[in-house]
């Protein structure tokens, strides 16, 4: 389906139901937005985040949602979305937590140093083998690098509590 800016909302609400079998909401942002395209093409291959991206620059916040009312995730391609279910796996947790722990890392003045250890611990139970576990502990002696509130013995602390994983 080509959306076009004048394009009804409805048609694109029933497309989404009738193709992919998601309900979309629209609202109208309470700032005017220029948009850089006036034309976008909803095929299977879409992310969700670029079709949300266009709807931004034409002026409407949308959420995308399967028939549980989910919401769909922006990495999502639309051909994902339809067979989503919230359920995730626990590579996709353990990649989440990942990313978490490399925004903490890099972070010179990060301060809630409890939750970063409690994250840590986490990460350490979620690991399923060594290569993964020595990835998390790269990161937590980065974060003992480069955070001078994150101290030896933080670091020792979550060594400890995770000396049982291995």
């Amino acid at each position: 389906m080509i959306v076009e800016t004048g394009t009804e909302k409805d048609l694109i609400i029933r497309h989404l139901k009738e193709v992919y079998s998601l309900g979309c909401k629209f609202e109208q942002l309470n700032r005017s937005v220029q948009s850089n395209s006036s034309t976008f093409e909803i095929t299977e291959n879409v992310l969700v985040d670029d079709l949300l991206n266009f709807f931004i620059g034409l002026g409407f916040h949308c959420r995308i949602y399967n028939s549980e009312g989910l919401t769909i995730p922006f990495g999502l391609t639309l051909k994902e979305a339809k067979k989503y279910t919230g359920e995730r796996s626990d590579d996709y947790d353990f990649q989440q937590l990942l990313n978490t722990l490399n925004t903490i890392s890099e972070s010179t003045d990060y301060s809630d140093i409890e939750w970063a250890k409690r994250l840590f611990v986490r990460a350490f139970k979620k690991a399923k083998n060594l290569g993964e576990k020595e990835l998390v502990k790269k990161i937590l002696e980065e974060l003992l690098e480069e955070n001078d509130k994150f101290t030896d013995s933080d670091y020792k602390e979550v060594i400890k509590l995770t000396e049982n994983f291995n």
